[in-house]
Order: C-alpha cells, then sequence, then structure tokens
C-alpha cells in the first residue's frame, strides 16, 4: 500500500514531463481540475467546482489561466445566458490529444519494465480496485472517462494509427484535423 502513494507521485510527474516535451511547457497539475470535465459539448465551472468542492472562483482562476494559454475558450451558455461554456481551442484540442499520447508512451514504459501480460494484469486489477472504491458522487463521471479511456486504447491497438486517425476525423467536429 505504501507504493501507491509513490507510484501515483511518480506517474502525475512523468506524464506532465512527456505533456510539457510535446509543446506545453507552461502545463501544470491544477489544469486537471478543468481539463478532464471539459466534453464535446464543453465544460461549466459551476459544475467543475462542485465536482471538485471548490469555489467557483478557484475554477474560474485555473479556467482563465488556460483561456490566456490559449487551451480554452468561453462561450455563451446557450441553456442560461448568465453562464459561460469552456471549450477547447485546436490549441486545446492538441494538448488533449499529446496527453493521451503521452498516456500512452508512459504505459508502454511500464510494460517494457514488467512485460505487457503483467503489465495488463497490473492495470486490470487497479481499475476493479478504483471502481470498486470510487465514491458514489464522483462515479459516472469516473467511470465515463475511464471507458473512454479504454475504449480509445483497444480502438488503436485495433484500427492501428492509420485507422485511428481515419476515425477520429469522422467524430471531430467539421474544421479540426486530426493529428
Amino acid at each position: 500500500g505504501g507504493f501507491l502513494p509513490r507510484l501515483s507521485d511518480y506517474t502525475l510527474q512523468r506524464l506532465m514531463e512527456l505533456t510539457r516535451a510535446k509543446g506545453h511547457p507552461d502545463l501544470k497539475l491544477s489544469f486537471e481540475q478543468v481539463l478532464t470535465h471539459i466534453g464535446p459539448s464543453g465544460g461549466r465551472i459551476q459544475r467543475m467546482a462542485a465536482i471538485h468542492d471548490v469555489s467557483k472562483q478557484a475554477i474560474s482562476a485555473i479556467a482563465t489561466e488556460l483561456t490566456e494559454l490559449g487551451y480554452l475558450q468561453r462561450d455563451p451558455d446557450p441553456l442560461d445566458a448568465r453562464q459561460v461554456v469552456l471549450t477547447f481551442t485546436p490549441h486545446g484540442k492538441q494538448l488533449i490529444a499529446d496527453s493521451v499520447a503521452s498516456g500512452d508512451e508512459l504505459e508502454a514504459e511500464f510494460a517494457g519494465i514488467v512485460g505487457k501480460a503483467a503489465f495488463r494484469r497490473v492495470a486490470g486489477v487497479l481499475g476493479d480496485l478504483f471502481e470498486g472504491l470510487a465514491p458514489e458522487a464522483n462515479s459516472s463521471d469516473t467511470h465515463r472517462a475511464a471507458d473512454l479511456g479504454l475504449l480509445a486504447h483497444q480502438l488503436r491497438q485495433q484500427l492501428g494509427e492509420q485507422g485511428s486517425r481515419a476515425l477520429a476525423r469522422l467524430l471531430l467536429p467539421p474544421g479540426h484535423t486530426a493529428r
């Protein structure tokens, strides 16, 4: 059990290193509170604050920094004129693509250390453990993110790099190009 926090710290730091090296030198761990809650239709500051049990001002400050760095834009909320919806800019979409690629690199590093089969077993057990311990309040978001990550990984493996890019082009909004 004592190794889990250390492994978590190492994993976060290594993912940050890999993603920064892809052209995102100003990346911070705190950005996760906003970036991971922006879906295809955007994200709302009030909901993010509630999920993380922090003030709207704290989330808004992170969103402002991400906007200044060119990763996000603030759009009027079509459901509530008093609110804004945070959406990714092309630079923000590239950050997400680079983050996913960094995750793939880190998985390959880990698999290189313990072997592919052992890594798959460990990842499966940890996923089961997390699912069993996930608080109910966040479980739908947690499961959705985990399911999407697993699906993306499986699609990349089954379709290959070219097939994955072709699928991404079909799924992305018009005018956005898959890398």
